[in-house]
């Protein structure tokens, strides 16, 4: 069958007809694929082979098919390492079929990188498949494939390579051992490789500087100077802004192609990550914007495209805050509560996220009292998905009797930020009883000296401070810092709240000869 349509091929192409060519082999290929479709449920017989163990000699386009179907069905119930397994089986049979250096072959690994990266969180193994796929893309057989193909091909291998780099570029070891500066690097070293480097340049100028907003500075990925050389993160992330560029390129070039406008929203989101992690936020906020003016603009729309637009906004909110612009973040992210509404219904669990993103950025905004109704709501919708009253699940899970209990630690990160907002509005006792509530649950859960639990005692130190019980609010929040220290180190943020927490308590008391203070400490400004 293959050898007749690519022998028809050549004729197309011999005539100078390589468009045609390419639609007719398109046409035969989704006639054979939907004849293949109708067997996949089909029994089958395994034959045994000269060993005499028993062969699966069904046809590996059907072999293909199965694989994709049985994709689909593991990642439907959770099972994320199998249906990860599942692609790679398909990726190797789609090479065995198509060829090595084939256009199906590189997009099936292409599949298998971004599967590594989204569902199993492994950057590392995702960037390994990435660059064997470009590896593969630069060595085949690139006349097989029409030109504007063959550039939304390479530019999706650039994405995919592109966001595998940002993403390996996060992780704690890519952060450390920076290199040793050459002697001849303060001449030699481009422009892009300074501002990837952690060299302090202003980002006041240019089109941002028309904004009027606040000039951020490089980060740079690893956090080092230019004078101590790039990290790891530093070199990984200029290769990912060269990548990204190009990919965006291709997209703007071919932009009629029917895979153009999906990847060019995804280019979008990966620059913008990409300056986040460099802390460019007005880049960032920028590509953003345009993801969203692309989603806007496809001609067929994906199926997710309500939860993509409310993550892309959720994203940009959270970009606008940090340039301090509180009620820019939280009208974006009333459009995102706006959009997951109509995707899950008003309601559904999955909009507490939304409505505490909202709570926080009135809260970081110094509107408390508006940042109420939406904690509430987050609050109740969640009680709502537990399937039980909260304080009859507390004995349940201390009796052992449900252990599965679905949205249970979202419910709980949601009264953690009732519990603040309640110290900030000075409502001290609700706040106690939200504690005495979850602290059994959080102990029974994860464990009595476990860092979630550290999170209540913190809490509840926070809560005795207020109501002026120093001692044993010290007691509650020096516990609170043991555990975080077990759990994690004396470096950790968690660690270093606790000790100004402690620190301001001490001098407070040292400078009031130990009395009784006035005005307490507000740990949730």
């Amino acid at each position: 069958f293959f050898c007749e349509h690519r022998g028809l091929r050549l004729l197309w192409e011999m005539a100078g007809q390589l468009d045609e060519a390419e639609l007719q082999l398109e046409a035969a290929m989704r006639a054979r694929e939907a004849e293949i479709e109708q067997q996949v449920d089909e029994p089958f017989v395994r034959r045994p082979g000269i060993t005499g163990e028993l062969i699966d000699m069904r046809p590996l386009l059907l072999k293909i098919k199965v694989a994709e179907r049985e994709y689909a069905h593991l990642l439907e119930n959770g099972l994320v390492v199998e249906a990860v397994h599942a692609l790679i089986g398909r990726m190797a049979l789609t090479r065995m079929h198509f060829g090595e250096g084939s256009e199906r072959a590189i997009r099936a690994e292409v599949t298998v990188a971004r599967a590594y990266l989204e569902l199993r969180r492994l950057p590392r193994q995702a960037l390994k498949h990435a660059e064997s796929a470009r590896a593969t893309l630069k060595h085949g057989n690139r006349h097989a494939i029409n030109p504007s193909g063959y550039a939304l091909l390479e530019a999706s291998v650039l994405w995919t390579l592109g966001a595998a780099q940002i993403a390996v570029a996060r992780l704690p070891e890519s952060k450390g051992k920076k290199g040793r500066k050459s002697r001849s690097s303060a001449t030699t070293s481009s422009p892009a490789s300074k501002t990837v480097g952690g060299a302090k340049t202003s980002r006041g100028s240019g089109a941002n500087s028309s904004t009027g907003r606040r000039s951020t500075t490089t980060g740079g990925g690893g956090g080092g100077g230019a004078a101590d050389g790039p990290t790891p993160a530093d070199k990984l992330l200029a290769k990912a802004r060269k990548h990204l560029t190009a990919a965006g390129k291709a997209c703007a070039e071919h932009a009629k192609h029917p895979a153009a406008p999906e990847l060019t929203i995804q280019v979008h989101v990966s620059t913008a990550a990409l300056h986040r992690c460099l802390r460019e936020h007005n880049p960032a906020a920028t590509h953003l914007r345009l993801a969203l003016a692309a989603l806007e603009k496809h001609p067929s729309p994906p199926p997710d495209q309500e939860q993509l637009g409310s993550d892309l906004r959720r994203e940009l909110a959270e970009v606008e805050a940090s340039l301090g612009d509180h009620g820019a973040a939280v009208d974006l992210l009333g459009e995102a509560l706006g959009q997951a509404e109509a995707a899950h219904g008003p309601h559904s669990p999955e909009l507490a996220e939304h409505l505490l993103r909202i709570a926080r950025a009135r809260m970081a905004a110094d509107d408390d009292a508006a940042a109420e109704a939406p904690l509430s709501r987050a609050v109740r919708l969640l009680e709502g998905g537990l399937g039980a009253d909260p304080a009859v699940l507390k004995d349940q899970l201390i009796c052992g009797v449900n252990d599965d209990v679905p949205y249970l630690r979202e419910w709980l990160d949601a009264v953690d930020e009732a519990t603040k907002l309640q110290i900030r509005l000075g409502e001290y006792r609700p706040a106690l009883e939200s504690l005495k509530l979850v602290a059994p649950i959080r102990a029974e859960l994860f464990g009595p000296k476990s860092a979630e639990a550290a999170q209540t005692e913190y809490l509840h130190g926070n809560v005795l401070l207020a109501l002026e019980k120093v001692e044993p609010a010290v007691k509650r929040i020096a516990r609170a810092r043991e555990m975080w220290v077990a759990a994690y180190s004396t470096k950790h943020r968690k660690v270093a709240e606790a000790d100004a927490l402690l620190a301001s308590i001490k001098a407070d008391e040292a400078a009031r000869g130990r009395k009784k203070k006035t005005g307490p400490a507000r740990a949730f400004k």
